[in-house]
């Protein structure tokens, strides 16, 4: 009787990685103009407005011009504040960099917990590139006003991107449960 080499099982190269991160562009933190080159760029400042630096952040997040959109530090201070934004916040961009969010942003819920989690949401997004949130906001000196807004990382360096929905979007009724994560 011989000794048959039992059947192997077959081995395969797998074309992408199973865990295989988003995909991701740059954009300009100033007027929201996708970098020229889909890769790093080679210098940070746009070359269509001469006055962003460029940032990257995830396809599905990334702004276009017309969003009203604002980044925040790893300390919750403002970094940028987009035309759109300056516009539904009613605040010029000079008098919010460097400001803490939460002069431009509160939670929608003016009774809830609110400010916490909004807080953590940011802080969550500027720390780990995998997180994005939903949470309901308004403009800390406006009741009765509701706005969606994605947070999500952005950088470098690592901030939190938060893109304003327009108010049309939003359910009459907010979700009580507070931030919603993503299921990404």
């Amino acid at each position: 009787m011989r000794n048959e080499p039992q059947a192997r099982p077959q081995l395969r190269l797998v074309a992408e990685p199973l865990d295989r991160p988003q995909d991701r562009a740059w954009f300009c933190g100033h007027c929201a103009a996708p970098a020229p080159e889909p890769t790093a760029p080679t210098a940070r400042v746009c070359p269509g407005c001469g006055f962003g630096v460029l940032l990257q952040a995830r396809v599905d997040v990334v702004p276009c011009r017309c969003d009203a959109y604002m980044v925040i530090d790893s300390s919750l201070l403002v970094q940028v504040l987009s035309r759109g934004a300056e516009n539904l916040l009613a605040v010029p961009e000079e008098l919010a960099i460097n400001r803490s969010f939460a002069e431009l942003l509160a939670p929608a819920d003016a009774e809830a917990k609110g400010s916490g989690q909004l807080a953590s949401a940011i802080a969550a997004a500027a720390a780990d590139d995998e997180v994005s949130f939903h949470v309901l906001v308004r403009p800390w000196n406006v009741f009765g006003v509701r706005m969606r807004a994605k947070v999500a990382p952005c950088g470098p360096p690592r901030a939190a991107l938060i893109v304003l929905e327009p108010a049309n979007a939003v359910r009459a009724v907010p979700d009580a449960r507070g931030p919603q994560r993503d299921k990404r």
